[in-house]
């Protein structure tokens, strides 16, 4: 693809950047941008794989602090464990 093309797509902003920052050569900018976006797909994969696993750890710490039955004497129980 053309410096040209890849730029009027994406952006002429951001790849001028790209350009300055490979010292002109615009096949060197476009790899650039490529090996920037991979990073960044693999960075989100991390990221997302973080979330979950941090929900799950809050989730399971406040649960029972934050249940529908706080205040009853029971709470803390399980339905199944509750007293009748």
């Amino acid at each position: 693809m053309k410096f040209q093309d890849f730029e009027s797509i994406m952006s002429t902003a951001i790849m001028s950047r790209y350009k300055t920052a490979c010292g002109g050569n615009s096949k060197k900018a476009m790899t650039l941008y490529r090996k920037n976006l991979q990073l960044s797909q693999e960075i989100f994969t991390v990221i997302s794989c973080f979330e979950i696993a941090l929900v799950k750890i809050l989730f399971k710490k406040t649960f029972h602090t934050v249940s529908l039955d706080f205040g009853r004497h029971d709470y803390r129980q399980t339905p199944t464990q509750q007293v009748v």
